[in-house]
């Protein structure tokens, strides 16, 4: 019966296959059975007890200093925690304290780079760093976990405290953060009924496993138990997404069985009821704004008069969307805020103090609003006109907001300011050797057929948990004598590849209908190449979170079926594969050949530098260099050059590897320069 249920009125754009149909209506009657125990938790306290592994189904095994008179869960934090919230001033061990944080994401910035930046940091008179934690990248499949290199995130914590920085860790389970889907991994996708952010048992359950090996990571570094961190956010500006206050006790209540007792915290902006939303009554409520620093310290002030004020997301400046002017903002500006701020003894969280590199396909995404049905994917660059630059250099900016701090806040430390890294001019390269994305299919996992057309997160990939990142092609025949070809709802960007005829484009949001040259005597093969340019990361997550096509494809008026569908996600061993076995020829590829792999070599001599690739000439597509993705690049701006940080070469012949889905230059050069171009 669920079987029919789900084939009858599932919607096209999360359509199955049998197997998966079979495997959705299973977890139809089991998230029925979960879902009702859960409520029955929720509503009727902690009679139940606890199965298995940490979870938070009883709170009969939290610590007693987590405990009320009334054996309840304290929601307002524990006995042990250093950082207290109360009255005019936060205290660390009943001393007064004025938080002054920058925000820099470790999964951003080369960890060879951490500690380098993290003394900028204290150099502008900055006493703690505060991160988030990107799920999708530390659980990249169900049960497979990865804190290592980039993502080592306790290095990354006792690095802050070798240098005598406190910590705030803001470990989501959403985080926002211009990152692909707000740090949700892909693979809850894979569920047809997903509903992130809410008590939907599959993703309770997949947030307890998360938990239950993040967690641990980093209890031990408590500032109770001799560590750095000293408060722990809840989710992330849920006020402006949803008003279920039974799903932020849960996740509270989620951190606090597994040994979190630090300062709990909620962070909010002013956007829709946002920080108005103020779910947590007995958890400090923070602020995120721009400019509008007299609002949100009046709205703070009336939801928790007896509490300290905090910024937690002072916006330094902004991230930049492909087709929009880089943007800036008038450091004076910045330094006014800051000085405000500063005399109404509100502490800051500088968002960003250093925003770094989406490196890889890892960038987030917006979709405009209900009256523009408009999709706006970010850049690759992370600068975010923060005070330091994205290659790590002190601007404008750092130098006015270090003059406000050391004026006004006497207790501040200004250590020295570390020198400069250098860049690297490295000159120019040719392409000279080229292989069609469609002579590569070897390389890849073996296609999943399917009557009907899958978006990537449905393909029987990595374990059976669908596709996360990258390129899907379909693959289909079309009879011969047809005409015309319409698509419909591709996610987001398709090339178009028949013999025969020129190479075709189209974008998200469009229904294309292309002429074809007719081949009366034969089939003829399609393939259309669908980029996920990253999904959308904030607000309310459509449907439309998933990628590929997800409408219909018609030659001649009639649906086309019988599909191949490839996944291309670049992972390193298919670059390694193909750089090495390839049958890569002399640049140019042959006519009508579509998206195509461009390989060449740079040649470093000594301890590599910091340098950008310059991809003028080029159009669109991704660079990757000695197997590392670098990101994305788009002719239409605003940013010209990708950031290649020395950390990511080697002395002697490194590899470079450019997919371009449409265009190269006739000369096929790109060139390495020591000067950025943001716009």
């Amino acid at each position: 019966m669920a079987n029919l249920f789900i084939q009858r009125f599932l919607p096209p754009a999360i359509r199955m296959s049998p197997g998966q149909v079979k495997k959705a209506a299973v977890t139809v009657v089991c998230g029925v059975i979960v879902l009702s125990i859960a409520k029955l938790y929720l509503q009727n306290g902690n009679s139940g007890a606890r199965s298995t592994g940490h979870g938070t189904s009883a709170d009969a095994d939290l610590p007693a200093a987590d405990r009320d008179q009334d054996g309840q869960v304290s929601l307002s934090g524990s006995a042990a925690q250093c950082l207290t919230a109360e009255g005019t001033h936060f205290t660390v061990h009943g001393r007064k304290t004025l938080i002054l944080s920058g925000a820099m994401h470790y999964f951003r910035v080369p960890a060879a780079y951490w500690k380098d930046r993290m003394r900028k940091l204290q150099a502008m008179g900055l006493n703690t760093l505060e991160t988030y934690v990107p799920w999708n990248l530390h659980e990249p499949q169900p049960g497979h976990f990865d804190f290592t290199g980039m993502l080592d995130l306790r290095k990354y914590i006792k690095t802050a405290q070798s240098l005598g920085l406190d910590v705030i860790l803001r470990p989501g389970p959403y985080i926002c953060s211009e990152w692909d889907f707000g740090g949700l991994p892909a693979w809850l996708l894979h569920d047809p009924y997903m509903k992130v952010r809410t008590l939907y048992p599959p993703f309770v359950a997949a947030v307890e496993r998360y938990f239950d090996k993040l967690l641990p990571v980093v209890a031990d570094l408590q500032c109770h138990r001799g560590g750095p961190i000293i408060a722990f956010q809840i989710e992330n500006e849920y006020g402006s997404f949803a008003e279920d206050a039974t799903y932020m006790r849960y996740l509270h209540k989620a951190m606090m069985s597994r040994g979190i007792k630090e300062l709990f915290f909620t962070s909010d902006n002013m956007w829709g009821k946002g920080l108005k939303n103020h779910l947590l009554p007995d958890v400090l409520q923070t602020a995120n704004f721009k400019t509008e620093w007299k609002q949100n310290i009046d709205l703070l002030k009336q939801i928790q008069p007896n509490r300290p004020l905090m910024a937690m997301e002072l916006w330094s400046g902004w991230f930049d969307h492909w087709r929009e002017e880089h943007h800036v903002q008038d450091p004076a500006e910045l330094a006014s805020v800051v000085e405000n701020l500063l005399l109404n003894n509100m502490s800051i969280n500088f968002y960003m103090f250093h925003g770094g590199t989406n490196f890889g396909f890892m960038n987030g995404a917006n979709d405009g609003d209900a009256h523009t049905d408009q999709y706006m994917p970010d850049v690759t660059s992370y600068d975010y006109d923060a005070p330091l630059s994205e290659w790590g250099d002190p601007t404008a900016k750092y130098q006015e907001v270090r003059s406000v701090i050391k004026r006004l806040v006497p207790t501040a430390k200004f250590p020295q300011l570390p020198q400069p890294l250098p860049r690297q001019s490295y000159g120019e390269i040719e392409m000279h050797l080229c292989l069609p994305l469609l002579e590569a299919l070897t390389y890849l996992p073996k296609p999943t057929d399917s009557n009907e057309l899958l978006p990537m997160e449905m393909l029987h990939v990595n374990g059976g948990t669908g596709q996360a990142y990258g390129y899907v092609i379909y693959r289909a025949k079309i009879p011969g004598g047809s005409k015309t070809l319409r698509l419909s709802d591709v996610h987001d960007f398709a090339a178009i590849v028949m013999h025969g005829d020129d190479t075709m484009y189209m974008e998200r949001f469009k229904t294309a209908k292309f002429t074809i040259t007719p081949n009366k005597r034969q089939q003829r093969q399609l393939n259309i190449i669908v980029e996920n340019m990253g999904r959308v990361n904030y607000g309310q997550p459509p449907i439309s979170s998933r990628k590929g096509i997800l409408g219909n494809v018609w030659v001649d008026g009639v649906e086309l079926t019988g599909w191949s569908m490839y996944s291309v996600e670049f992972k390193p061993e298919f670059l390694s594969s193909i750089s090495s076995g390839g049958q890569w020829e002399r640049s140019p590829p042959p006519a009508h050949a579509g998206p195509t792999l461009y390989k060449s070599s740079l040649r470093v001599d000594g301890e590599p530098a910091d340098t950008f690739i310059d991809m003028k000439g080029w159009t669109k597509g991704a660079v990757f260099i000695n197997g590392i993705n670098i990101g994305r690049y788009w002719d239409v701006g605003p940013q010209r050059r990708l950031y290649v940080p020395a950390p990511f070469l080697r002395n002697g012949i490194n590899t470079v590897i450019i997919f371009e889905m449409q265009q190269a230059p006739a000369d096929f050069k790109v060139s390495f320069t020591k000067e950025p171009q943001l716009s």
